[in-house]
């Protein structure tokens, strides 16, 4: 079953709760790409000392959210990521944000500069992007 990858802002906050095995799978589908199910499962079981099936019933539960694609290719199965991370953080930021702004946009901007504040990189991007998005305004 294929599911497009939509959230809402009820999607967003739950699936802020992906549990650290299916972070972690995620994370290695975003920085290899391809991997089969049994590479996927001897790296990661052996890493998070988790058995070879968890972590394909993790790769089949994330192919069911709609995050990874299943092909198989020969006798095995190889998932690949169907959204990059910086996509996938957006669809669950981006109604997360919105919702938070309709309850207070004052509090919620403070708060997020707030996070940032500690880091000179991130400040300069969201200044960077303030002003791109103000001459769009104007």
């Amino acid at each position: 079953m294929d599911k497009s990858f939509t959230y809402t802002s009820q999607h967003a906050r739950t699936a802020l709760a992906l549990g650290e095995l299916e972070r972690s799978v995620m994370e290695v589908l975003w920085s290899g790409g391809d991997s089969s199910g049994v590479e996927l499962a001897k790296n990661i079981g052996e890493a998070k000392k988790v058995s070879h099936n968890t972590v394909l019933t993790v790769l089949e539960r994330l192919a069911g959210k709609g995050l990874v694609k299943k092909t198989k290719k020969g006798k095995f199965c190889h998932y690949q990521p169907k959204i990059s991370k910086s996509e996938y953080t957006k669809k669950i930021a981006d109604p997360l944000v919105k919702e938070l702004l309709e309850m207070s946009s004052a509090s919620t901007i403070s708060s997020f500069v707030d996070k940032v504040s500690g880091d000179r990189d991130l400040l300069n991007k969201l200044k960077e992007l303030i002003e791109e998005n103000s001459q769009e305004v104007d």
